[in-house]
């Protein structure tokens, strides 16, 4: 259950980092 939330911060983290490189 733990795993899940901190894959799920981490995803959420790297996702809005890319986004914010690629700049849509």
């Amino acid at each position: 259950m733990k795993q899940k939330i901190i894959n799920g911060i981490l995803y959420s983290a790297v996702g809005s980092f890319w986004w914010g490189i690629i700049g849509v």
